[in-house]
């Protein structure tokens, strides 16, 4: 099977909406270069090196789509199609042209090894397929491996065949629509030889059986490790890094910056969008609006002059609530003045007296116990006639009276002195804080009033209030009180708006505030950015050859990188894709492939066949069996034969075939694969089942025997008719190197037994006729044994040999007379036992110079018989019950 065709048949079953442009560039250098790519491995990782050349060299030019390929399989017709001949030469072993013609249903090619038949079979291969599957196995160049040694030279093989209208046309090659046509020894052998002790070898089996070994090492061959080939270090990048450490650091540091200056321009937009005035649109409107120019006075500037004036707090208009009752205490203490003032006046010569004695009192409390005499006449008090410290005593008792008055005049000035300077400091505060110049005339004219100028009645008197006076000061303590009232709401509207402008010029110098850091950054970064340009720049003009071919190395690095990852991906499709083949080509071939080898191995016990096999689906799935009788599922490659596993691999492939609806069958050799145990199962199948009867067979074999099992199947009726047969000349029959052919003899010993009649070599013909009836008895035995089930009687003529020809027809004779006497196959039977056609029969085998010759007449009438029994056999079905004697 084609491995590019399968890797094309990969590639189309891909979604290109899941695929890179780099995936499509890989996928796309693979399939342009796949004959260059296919036959290396990882071995020394040529594969790898020789991918990562391909990429180098491609990848400017790759198309970034994917390129699907044709299908053959969609665009084949005639699946039905039958070969008609095939012209090969020179090539391999062919010298020159030979030509063989396939006019019959059934092509026999028989030759010993090593006579052609390899050649032959690569020869239709390369004509059907478009490739020699070795040739690519074995990694020789096609042209190199089809070549003629002798010639040095080769031809293509061409196949031809009729299309519908009939007509001849040379077959176009198609791997896809004719893969499962050949069956091949190797894939048998194969099949029947790789392990099944790892999780993968059912798959590998099923792989193997259907030619997948290709493809097998073709994907095999595509390394884990592609980053060890495709370098992704920049050299140049990194011999250059020690001298371009700052060189890349001030790169970074101006894209950094470049975005923070981009930043600075955000902040001015979120700026604009706070301020929120229709005025405000630009950073210099920002500046203009807050601060103003030489034309125009800043808002900023409004605000701060606004909040400059100094408001002082409200006056409490409640302490002139006091104030009223001022002319009542006035008038009050001016009155208690006066009174204590007559009384005084009448106790005068009394007070003088007073203070005489609290002299003397005060005198005796300082000079407690020193007191001996009197102070003023210094007469020792024991000899006076009145102690003055004790008269003293007694007469300031009689004092208190004055002292209370005395008291109580001064109480009385003091507080007329306090109130009236507790009045002028108020009005002092109040015209301060008002700025309302309140006059009450004396009341607050009265510079300074002191306690010697109320000894002055006419003062005295004026101090007093009248009842004039008293209400003309109440209306204007009420006025100042309404005055100071308004003054304190016009304050407090002043703080008001005051707050709000306090608030304002928080506000708006916060703006101003940001305004300021952002132009700081902004002249920051720019400052810095052209420092940092400058260094870059200087540096690019020392290194600019340096610096342009590590950007170069970087951007082919980037690429690698992608290339890396699409291999790494596309890997584990193609992987995936592998794992899931064989499930896909045994999808729905189990009851087909038991059917067949149950046929195959018919002549089994019962209990060996299969009741249901299972193959796999998955990866690690075994190719499961239960056989009739049974309920266990057993591992079909554990439980099996080497035998039974080729038979059961050779069933697997017809089932595809069949499947496939293909028109021709090629059998490469075959029963070299197969044991003798199950090559008449095999003759049973390809040439009586219902399946293959309308295909066309080409069979190439080494053992005539094998041949002749065919057409002794077919009977020699149709061997006549549908038979063709080639014979490859052995080596030792020949002088010259080179394939030689002929037309092949009938292996059906009636087709040799009339080719005798023929030429009328009659011992030769009775002798076929002979080893015609022992065959033909054989299959009878076999026909009655399978569809009556019943054991007939024999005679052998030693241990281990074959059954008595005359035995086992007597008991062949006996069953079916059991069966219906009337019957044509009876009859037949009865008359080949008669005494003389026996002699004949027995006659062809001996070589003994006293027999007499065979008589023409009597030759032609025992091949007819036979002729006539065989096609019995052939047609005859048991269905009727045995009648007992």
């Amino acid at each position: 099977m084609s491995t590019k065709n399968e890797f094309h048949k990969w590639v189309n079953q891909l979604e290109s909406k899941d695929l890179s442009d780099i995936d499509c560039k890989l996928i796309n250098i693979l399939t342009d270069n796949f004959d260059i790519i296919e036959p290396l491995s990882t071995a020394g990782g040529s594969r790898a090196k020789k991918l990562v050349d391909l990429i180098t060299s491609n990848h400017e030019t790759a198309s970034p789509e994917l390129n699907l390929t044709k299908s053959e399989e969609a665009e084949a017709k005639g699946d039905n199609l039958k070969i008609d001949s095939l012209n090969i030469g020179p090539f391999r072993g062919f010298v020159s042209e030979e030509k063989f013609t396939f006019d019959k249903k059934y092509t026999f090619i028989y030759g010993p090894n090593g006579s052609g038949k390899s050649s032959f079979c690569e020869g239709l291969e390369l004509a059907l397929f478009g490739d020699v599957e070795e040739a690519r196995g074995k990694r020789i160049k096609l042209a190199d491996y089809i070549e003629n040694a002798d010639v040095k030279k080769s031809e293509v093989p061409k196949a031809f065949g009729k299309n519908e209208d009939k007509e001849l046309i040379q077959i176009i090659p198609n791997s896809q629509l004719y893969r499962f046509s050949f069956f091949e020894k190797n894939r048998i052998d194969s099949f029947a030889r790789i392990t099944a002790e790892t999780a993968s070898a059912q798959k590998d089996r099923i792989a193997t059986l259907f030619g997948l070994d290709s493809f097998n090492k073709f994907v095999d061959g595509f390394t884990e490790n592609f980053d060890k080939y495709l370098s992704t270090n920049n050299v140049k990048e990194k011999k250059f890094s020690e001298v371009s450490v700052k060189y890349e650091q001030d790169k970074v540091n101006l894209q950094n910056l470049k975005r923070d200056l981009e930043k600075c321009n955000k902040d001015i937009k979120d700026l604009i969008s706070e301020i929120n005035r229709e005025d405000v649109i630009t950073k210099a409107d920002i500046e203009l609006f807050l601060k103003g120019d030489e034309n125009k006075q800043g808002y900023l500037n409004e605000l701060q002059k606004l909040n400059v004036e100094q408001i002082p707090e409200n006056q409490d208009v409640k302490i002139f609530d006091e104030f009223f009752l001022f002319p009542d205490r006035v008038n009050k203490h001016i009155e208690c003045y006066k009174k204590s003032q007559e009384a005084l006046t009448k106790e005068a010569s009394k007070v003088d007296y007073k203070d005489l004695y609290s002299s003397i009192i005060s005198l005796r409390q300082h000079q407690e116990g020193q007191m001996t005499k009197c102070p003023a006449c210094k007469t020792p008090l024991d000899k006076v006639v009145v102690n003055p410290y004790e008269n003293a005593s007694l007469e300031l008792e009689n004092f208190k009276n004055i002292i209370a008055i005395q008291s109580e005049f001064k109480s009385s000035g003091e507080n007329i002195i306090k109130l009236f300077s507790d009045f002028k400091r108020f009005i002092t505060t109040v015209n301060k804080d008002t700025k309302v110049n309140v006059d009450l005339g004396i009341y607050t004219n009265k510079s300074e009033l002191n306690i010697d100028d109320l000894y002055d009645s006419v003062i005295l008197n004026q101090l007093l209030f009248s009842d004039e006076n008293r209400q003309l000061f109440s209306d204007q303590l009420k006025a100042i009180m309404q005055h100071i009232e308004n003054d304190n709401k016009v304050k407090s509207e002043k703080r008001a708006s005051k707050i709000k402008i306090e608030d304002d010029l928080k506000k708006y110098q916060n703006y101003y505030d940001k305004l300021i850091g952002i132009n700081s950054k902004e002249e920051d970064y720019c400052e810095k950015i052209g420092e940092v340009e400058k260094r870059i720049f200087d540096f690019e003009n020392e290194n600019e050859k340096n610096l342009k071919e590590i950007e170069k190395e970087k951007e082919i690095i980037s690429t690698r990188k992608k290339y890396l990852d699409s291999y790494a991906k596309l890997l584990d499709n193609l992987k995936s894709y592998r794992l899931n083949l064989p499930k896909d080509l045994a999808y729905g071939l189990a009851d087909k492939v038991k059917e067949y080898y149950n046929i195959i191995n018919s002549h089994d016990p019962e209990f060996e066949l299969i009741e249901e096999l299972i193959l796999p689906i998955k990866s690690g799935d075994i190719i499961g069996v239960k056989f009739q009788g049974e309920e266990v599922i057993h591992d079909a490659l554990y439980i099996l034969s080497e035998g039974h596993i080729k038979v059961l691999g050779l069933a697997i492939l017809l089932s595809k075939a069949v499947k496939e609806n293909l028109g021709f069958l090629v059998y490469d050799d075959i029963v070299n694969a197969i044991d003798d145990d199950h090559r008449s199962g095999i003759a049973e199948l390809l040439m009586g089942h219902s399946d293959f009867i309308n295909r066309q067979h080409i069979l190439t074999c080494h053992g005539e025997q094998f041949i002749n099992k065919l057409e002794h199947k077919l009977g020699a009726s149709l061997a006549s008719k549908e038979v063709k047969r080639y014979r490859f000349v052995p080596l030792d029959m020949q002088t010259q190197r080179g394939i030689k052919i002929s037309i092949g003899d009938p292996k059906h010993y009636l087709l040799q037994a009339k080719q005798a009649i023929e030429i009328d070599s009659r011992k030769k013909a009775a002798s076929s006729c002979r080893q015609a009836v022992e065959s033909i008895a054989e299959k009878l035995w076999k026909k009655i044994s399978k569809e009556k089930n019943v054991s007939l009687s024999v005679k052998l003529r030693g241990p281990g040999g074959k059954p008595d020809l005359a035995s086992l027809i007597d008991s062949l004779k006996k069953e079916l007379g059991a069966i219906d006497k009337s019957t044509e196959i009876y009859l037949s039977l009865k008359e080949l036992k008669e005494k003389y056609n026996w002699a004949l029969l027995n006659k062809g085998t001996h070589e003994e110079d006293a027999l007499p010759e065979f008589d023409r007449k009597d030759i032609l009438s025992l091949y007819k018989l036979v002729t006539k029994i065989e096609g019995e056999v052939i047609k005859i079905k048991f269905t009727t019950e045995v009648v007992k004697e």
